[in-house]
């Protein structure tokens, strides 16, 4: 299939910087920075709404204040909370879909300072007595009830990818780095033609990397997921069946982009077409072991990183597994304890140690899961997610010796509309769901901003912003707290409101000429999420209906340990969400 590049239009406007996150690089088995070599860790979650024909970010119909149903405000909350990152799941078809209308209406305005509370546990009890950051772009206002999100383009009759690209931007602009996942989950079915795909996936960075100032902003901040979860396609690492396997479909889309951006994109791998083998996950599945392969007769990954071990972007790939326990997985064996860890190893871990070797050189690649999540309900959701946090430290019974501690991950998801999952958001999408948070913080490093430590005051800048740049696009002199804002025990002090709202974002105003899917094929049988829902398989994580409210969740104990100890009695379950159709 050949696609035409007619629509493509840069935009030249610089939206407002905010405070970028430090672009980064890949070393070994970290995310460094660009300028000194820092590790950092990724700390993302997962929101969904590019990939179920809504055209933007679910969750925001909530309705009453702000903090529920505002964007932007919503942003600042996750940053608050401790996520650096954020995955956005998109089909090509929703891309070039006309934009619809925002769904949702806000009562009114939260403040600064209610914002700010918003994001510490109940459970706290320590006075707080710092300020959290400031936006890093001051929140729009809320001038009257319902004037949430009216910022987010694009107008009547605007396209899709304007929206995505200016969430793109939004984000970068907000701290975050960001992962465009395709996530077609049997949706669509352009991976089945390697070619098409490619010129899909082609158009799509051609697009990003004509936003402003890409090289500046976007580079090391922007990753490509390039297959969410291919078993889920019914493709695997060889063709199957008429349809075109990872290898050919992964090595295209990274040269044509590569050759587009030469030295910019970090893509990240899904494994895939071994879930034979000790019953590995959608999303996993990396086994180069040949003993592994015929004794289980799973497909193989040994051409695939032979081949990548021979290309200029070998330091710019992650390894990307999924992992779910029973209640997503629907299996009863293999999801705790030593033969479960050893099985991550024999997939994944040793590409993070030792690495994948050929022809005389060994390669070790860093390791982010770019999904795991639970209702947190079951006791034995519980004793996988107790067991995956010991593995991911490697500490205890998770220290096997066969990987080192895996700290990327992309919690799945926010979006309360996932129907195997929940969300960081109870049913009615008003309430955090705080046992989830501190398993993330107790036991996977997530540090919310009052547990941080303190940030250095930095003076006002000397120079004049660049060339380009807007006077929204330079950062205010001295810390970047918001040093009116008291939190924590007694009642928040006042805050005024921002001083002005950020310039408007320009985007750019081109379609993604993706290629037309067809009728969605039937699915197989899973052990991740899908969006359709075949016969014995987990319920999707990405529906397309909003949610009935219920009453919030409540909370359980900090740790793993402990809520399978209280879950009978602390955590009723909420509501079933709405199944996908």
């Amino acid at each position: 299939m050949t696609l035409n590049y007619y629509w493509l239009r840069c935009v030249s406007d610089q939206p407002p910087r905010g405070r970028p996150a430090a672009p980064v690089e890949l070393r070994g088995d970290q995310f460094v920075t660009v300028a000194d070599g820092q590790p950092v860790a990724m700390h993302g979650v997962n929101w969904f709404g590019f990939n179920n024909r809504m055209t933007f970010l679910n969750g925001l119909w909530a309705g009453q204040a702000s903090a529920n149903s505002d964007f932007a405000a919503i942003i600042w909350q996750l940053k608050l909370l401790g996520f650096n990152a954020i995955r956005l799941p998109f089909l090509f078809d929703d891309l070039q879909a006309p934009a619809q209308p925002i769904q949702g209406y806000c009562t009114h305005e939260s403040t600064l300072p209610e914002l700010a509370n918003r994001t510490v546990d109940p459970q706290y009890s320590v006075a707080i007595r710092r300020a959290p950051p400031m936006p890093a772009v001051p929140l729009p206002r809320v001038a009257e009830p319902g004037s949430c999100n009216k910022y987010i383009p694009p107008g009547a009759g605007g396209k899709t990818m304007e929206r995505f690209l200016w969430t793109v931007q939004w984000l970068v602009s907000n701290g975050f780095y960001v992962l465009i996942d395709y996530h077609p989950m049997g949706m669509e079915k352009t991976s089945y033609d390697a070619a098409a795909f490619v010129e899909a996936w082609k158009q799509v960075w051609s697009a990003v990397s004509c936003l402003p100032k890409f090289r500046r902003d976007m580079v090391g901040r922007v990753f490509v997921d390039i297959l969410n979860e291919p078993d889920s396609q019914w493709q695997a690492w060889q063709p199957k069946d008429g349809k075109a396997g990872m290898t050919e479909l992964y090595l295209g889309v990274m040269d044509a982009l590569w050759a587009l951006t030469p030295g910019a994109p970090i893509f990240f791998i899904n494994g895939g077409g071994q879930g034979a083998y000790a019953g590995l996950n959608w999303g996993n599945g990396f086994v180069t072991d040949k003993s592994l392969i015929e004794e289980w007769g799973i497909t193989d990954a040994n051409p695939f990183f032979q081949a990548l071990m021979e290309r200029p972007y070998l330091n710019r790939v992650v390894i990307s597994p999924h992992l779910y326990g029973p209640s997503v997985s629907h299996r009863k064996d293999f999801y705790k304890g030593p033969e479960w860890m050893e099985s991550l190893d024999k997939s994944f871990g040793y590409l993070g140690k030792e690495g994948y070797c050929y022809n005389g050189k060994c390669h070790v690649f860093p390791i982010a899961v770019g999904e795991f999540g639970s209702k947190f309900e079951n006791p034995e959701d519980l004793a996988h997610l107790a067991d995956l946090a010991a593995y991911m430290n490697a500490q205890g019974a998770g220290n096997t010796g066969g990987h080192k501690p895996v700290g990327n991950y992309f919690y799945w998801c926010y979006n309360a509309n996932s129907g195997d999952t929940g969300g960081l958001v109870d049913d009615s999408w008003m309430n955090l769901q705080w046992v989830k948070l501190r398993y993330l913080s107790d036991n996977l490093g997530l540090t919310p901003w009052y547990k941080a430590q303190p940030a250095r005051r930095r003076p006002a800048p000397a120079a004049a912003a660049a060339a380009g740049d807007t006077a929204a696009s330079a950062p205010a002199g001295g810390s970047d707290a918001a040093s009116d804002i008291i939190v924590g025990t007694g009642p928040a002090e006042a805050v005024p409101a921002p001083a002005e709202e950020p310039a408007s974002m320009p985007v750019a105003t081109t379609p993604v000429a993706a290629p037309v899917a067809t009728a969605p094929l039937a699915a197989p049988v899973a052990t991740t999420p899908v969006a359709t829902t075949p016969a014995a398989a987990p319920v999707a994580t990405t529906p397309v209906a909003a949610p009935v409210a219920t009453t919030p969740v409540a909370a359980t104990p900090a740790t793993p340990a402990a809520a399978a100890a209280a879950a009978a009695t602390a955590n009723a379950a909420p509501a079933a969400a709405v199944p996908a159709s």
